[in-house]
């Protein structure tokens, strides 16, 4: 098992950066990655919230559930894909002031089966990844396009 953690500063208030975190469409426009995260069921607390997410990672592609294993707004959202075999967990977690939010992201990965031969692999690609992404979900929170897409 493996985790990549990858922080960095935005230049919005944090009820908004986990508003746009929240809604799971909004993960295509920041994870190049990720093709499309459908939301099948949300429930009225967030936690339990459930969809199917279709990716690619390490050049194959992968259709697998996903669920909010935690979530307390506006401070830490993590969503989980258990699917075998490679178990996963990508989490936000975020602590404001005033117009600023300091963004946490980490990725968790836990390789089954003949995938474990891989984690090496598996792991510093996430950490890069997870590089990318952070980049990305700022340049968008902090340009105009965020606030048509939430």
């Amino acid at each position: 098992m493996f985790t990549r953690t990858v922080d960095g500063l935005v230049r919005r208030p944090v009820e908004e950066v986990f508003e746009f975190l929240e809604e799971p469409g909004n993960r295509v426009l920041y994870d190049e990655a990720v093709q499309s995260l459908e939301l099948i069921t949300r429930t009225e607390e967030g936690l339990g919230s459930h969809g199917l997410i279709r990716t690619n990672f390490l050049g194959r592609h992968y259709e697998r559930p996903w669920e909010v294993t935690e979530y307390d707004p506006p401070k830490k959202l993590v969503i989980a894909s258990k699917a075998r075999p490679f178990a996963t967990w990508v989490g936000f977690e975020l602590e404001g002031r005033e117009q600023l939010t300091w963004v946490e992201l980490s990725v968790t990965g836990r390789p089954g089966g003949l995938s474990r031969t891989f984690e090496p692999l598996m792991a510093n690609t996430a950490e890069r990844r997870l590089g990318r992404v952070l980049e990305r979900l700022i340049s968008l929170l902090e340009s105009d396009r965020a606030a048509t897409h939430s």
